[in-house]
């Protein structure tokens, strides 16, 4: 039998009467193969028939294998993404989307051999909230399929929010130092200023206690 694919062709003994043979084919197309039976007796004599089968292109089957269901991330910190999948059609060669429920996507990288292989990608979130990550992996013959997961991300550490977050604690810092500078040295001001006018209200009591004294100097002296 020759499965008219370019395989190897069958051969095996029979008797008598209806023939059965089992082939997988590898890869579909969009005309059928045509299949030639040939069977010979014991004396050589022979004779041949075909017929045509079609052969169906069947989808891959696809799993996320990263991140896990409700995983979380930090905004601005990366996410690593990974998918894996099969094909019956071991001729297949692949391709791969992922909507990263964001309103953006990317294709993603393929690693393949004999129909399965694996989908990796990465992004990163902006914003805090719950995304829904969908991977689409599509085969040479149009036929695709497609799995999701969601994630939560949330306020992250990444090196920009570091960045800031490190900032924001400098200034604080600063700021916080300066007003009790401040209050420091308007304290200190306060203080002086009443020291000063104690002194000056001591001097103007001192300075008035002595002028009473020389005048009751000068109306002893002129009694």
């Amino acid at each position: 039998m020759d499965w008219g694919d370019g395989s190897a062709k069958s051969t095996f003994s029979a008797s008598p009467g209806a023939l059965s043979a089992a082939h997988a084919y590898v890869n579909d197309r969009s005309t059928p193969y045509t299949v030639s039976v040939t069977v010979k007796d014991s004396t050589g004599a022979s004779a041949a028939a075909s017929f045509a089968v079609s052969v169906a292109n069947v989808a891959p089957a696809v799993t996320i294998t990263a991140p896990a269901p409700g995983g979380v991330v930090g905004t601005r910190s990366t996410l690593s993404f990974k998918a894996s999948f099969s094909d019956p059609g071991t001729a297949d060669t692949h391709t791969c989307t992922i909507d990263w429920g964001d309103g953006s996507t990317s294709s993603g990288t393929i690693v393949e051999s004999g129909g399965s292989g694996t989908c990796s990608a990465s992004t990163s979130y902006k914003f805090v909230g719950t995304y829904t990550i969908k991977v689409t992996v599509k085969d040479s013959g149009g036929a695709s399929s497609s799995a999701s997961v969601s994630v939560s991300v949330s306020k992250g550490a990444g090196p920009l929010y570091i960045l800031l977050s490190a900032y924001d604690t400098a200034a604080s810092r600063f700021r916080a130092s300066a007003l009790k500078t401040a209050k420091a040295a308007h304290l200190a001001a306060a203080k002086a200023k009443a020291k000063a006018k104690a002194n000056a209200q001591k001097a103007q009591k001192a300075a008035a206690q002595g002028g009473a004294a020389q005048g009751s100097a000068r109306r002893m002296l002129t009694q």
